[in-house]
């Protein structure tokens, strides 16, 4: 159930940020952050190898924020965006 929901959020935020910057900025934002994710994941765990699309969602989350934290004054609905990233989040920390 786990990997269905990150996979499913993952979809999802990056259909949204696809739409707006397109598929290679955004595969690119995708690609560094699941690198650097399972980089620093080998580094804290030393003996047991672990794959994980965790480090790849939250560099997703990390370009929504970002996204909305430069746009804020442009939206003239924040509170469903923002409804939005919270749960998309969520979704990512507790799972």
């Amino acid at each position: 159930i786990s990997s269905d929901i990150r996979f499913s959020s993952v979809i999802f935020v990056g259909v949204r940020l696809e739409q707006d910057f397109g598929s290679w900025r955004i595969g690119l934002v995708y690609i560094l952050s699941a690198f650097v994710g399972s980089l620093t994941a080998a580094l804290f765990i030393k003996n047991n190898p672990a794959v994980t699309s965790s480090g790849a969602l939250f560099g997703l989350l990390g370009a929504m924020l970002s996204v909305l934290i430069r746009n804020w004054k442009v939206y003239s609905d924040k509170a469903p965006l923002a409804l939005e990233f919270l749960c998309s989040h969520a979704l990512a920390l507790f799972v």
